[in-house]
């Protein structure tokens, strides 16, 4: 699965320079019997970037997207800050949200009727456009506007007033909606602003209170409360429009509700309408596999966002690759949780701009980059290929918070993720000692059989300790298959801990693919 073109070396989370690294004493011992020189591995690759070209339609990319971004924790009683935005752009978020809403002290950005702090509107808009600079590929702002008509005039200076010249308020000239492309956009912000059409296509509902009817364990108490919170603030209120101004600036960006699959058997007539669609994850999921091939052919020409369900309150996260793998563009990801899901988002956009190009299967074919299936036809093949990985040690792993357990016992968790149906496997455990950071050697293989076709597989490894009831995760690594040094290299995957924080722990791998 070597890559035909000279790609550039991750230098992010999942990142490859891994010279300040610490290689423990048994690592060293093993690749010296090897033969394998130690900062030849430290320094090599061990995820490769995938090229930059900002030339297609920006409906053709997947982008790494923030939901509620001004949230620290919960969707419920969670507090707001500033600094979230700051954060996630820094992160290369390329997505981030604002629910507005007015207040005694002016527009605030909070999590409508619920128990989450705020913050001002102005503060977070200044952030946002502090995060943005020239070069950078396009910043996509998510606007929930609670703000009535007679208001948004307001709204729209405060924005102007934050942005300046990176804030696109209108149609440029010689860019047409359906052709734009992240070029046309660098450096430039884009607003999602509601579109609600003449027509019955959109819902005109709450993107807040849109929850599914099942019960759900994640927090029973509080969605009761969120009920009981929103019942009191009259939810029977007319839903608050969009008047001409606001809906000028987001000309390129015109959010809609559907309502069941209706826009995708409705299609929209006029070209000049820019329509994204803005649909919730159990939405999404009811219109069940039977509409997958109208969902990628209709995100050929249109963006969509895919939004958690409203029973997510502790913040956990979809799965992005369900939104991906129909052609979603917008896969919204509560950065709050580093879980399976956000270790997929980070995975996926690991040492890019924060736009990843769709594979071809997920894109209409055209005459000049029709060409990949010729240059990389094994993603077309039927065949069987295998992925063999040498799971050897960890190095330099921390121990979890105050632990003084006298002795660790460690094992290794790969998954597969991919189309054909996801793969598992575990390593022997290994106990060592306590210590501040610990060393463990497994020196074990692990061999898959799998097949071809999938562009949007991944490969995770967990490090984890056993223990009385859930294990506890002491290390994640997780990389797009695609990505990979497959040739059969000992390499340093770089470890994250629970939080998406680096823990200055690696594990020695080999990945090879046949």
């Amino acid at each position: 699965m070597t890559s035909t073109a000279e790609p550039e070396a991750v230098d992010f989370v999942f990142g490859l320079h891994h010279k300040d690294l610490i290689v423990s004493d048994d690592t060293t011992a093993f690749l010296n019997e090897q033969g394998v020189d130690v900062e030849e591995v430290k320094h090599g690759r061990l995820i490769y970037a995938d090229p930059e070209d900002d030339s297609y339609p920006i409906a053709s990319y997947f982008v790494s997207t923030s939901h509620n971004t001004y949230l620290l924790a919960n969707q419920i009683f969670g507090t707001s800050s500033v600094k979230s935005y700051t954060a996630v752009l820094a992160d290369n978020a390329r997505c981030v949200e604002m629910d507005v809403w007015p207040s005694p002290d002016g527009f605030i950005v909070t999590h409508g009727h619920a128990f989450t702090s705020s913050i001002p509107f102005g503060d977070a808009c200044l952030a946002i456009g502090k995060a943005v600079q020239p070069d950078d590929w396009p910043v996509l702002v998510s606007l929930e506007c609670h703000v009535d008509v007679e208001e948004q005039a307001k709204l729209c200076w405060i924005m102007r007033n934050a942005w300046g010249s990176k804030l696109v308020d209108a149609e440029l000239e010689g860019v047409e909606p359906h052709t734009a492309s992240p070029r046309d956009f660098r450096g430039r912000i884009l607003v999602m602003v509601e579109y609600y059409p003449t027509d019955s296509l959109a819902a005109d509902h709450d993107e807040k209170g849109s929850t599914s009817e099942h019960s759900d364990s994640e927090g029973s108490q509080w969605l009761a409360a969120l009920r009981r919170r929103r019942a009191d603030e009259g939810k029977s209120k007319t839903k608050v429009k969009i008047g001409p101004e606001l809906s000028a600036l987001g000309f390129y960006m015109r959010s809609m509700k559907p309502i069941g699959d209706d826009f995708l058997t409705k299609p929209i007539t006029d070209a000049k309408l820019n329509i994204l669609i803005n649909i919730a994850e159990p939405a999404l999921k009811a219109l069940g596999p039977a509409a997958e091939a109208a969902l990628i052919t209709h995100a050929h020409t249109h963006m969509r966002r895919v939004y958690p369900e409203g029973l997510r309150v502790t913040s956990t996260n979809q799965d992005p690759l369900a939104c991906w793998r129909n052609g979603s563009q917008i896969a919204a990801m509560n950065w709050q949780t580093f879980d399976r899901g956000m270790q997929l988002n980070e995975a996926m956009f690991a040492g890019t701009k924060g736009w990843v190009l769709k594979p071809p299967s997920l894109r209409p074919a055209d005459g000049v980059h029709g060409l990949f299936k010729m240059q990389m036809p094994h993603f077309f093949s039927h065949a069987e290929h295998t992925l063999s990985i040498d799971v050897v040690g960890a190095n330099n792993l921390p121990r979890e918070g105050e632990d003084n357990s006298s002795e660790w016992p460690l094992y290794v968790h790969a998954e597969l993720v991919h189309s054909a149906g996801n793969q598992n496997w575990k390593s022997k455990s290994v106990t060592v000692p306590f210590s501040p950071r610990a060393n463990p050697m497994w020196r074990e293989r692990l061999t898959w059989t799998i097949p071809s076709g999938d562009e949007l597989a991944f490969v995770r490894l967990v490090v984890l300790r056993e223990e009385w009831g859930d294990d506890s995760h002491l290390g994640f690594f997780a990389a797009r298959l695609s990505r990979l040094n497959t040739n059969n290299e000992w390499r340093l995957a770089k470890l994250l801990d629970q939080h998406g924080t680096d823990t200055a722990a690696s594990l020695l791998v080999r990945f090879s693919y046949e």
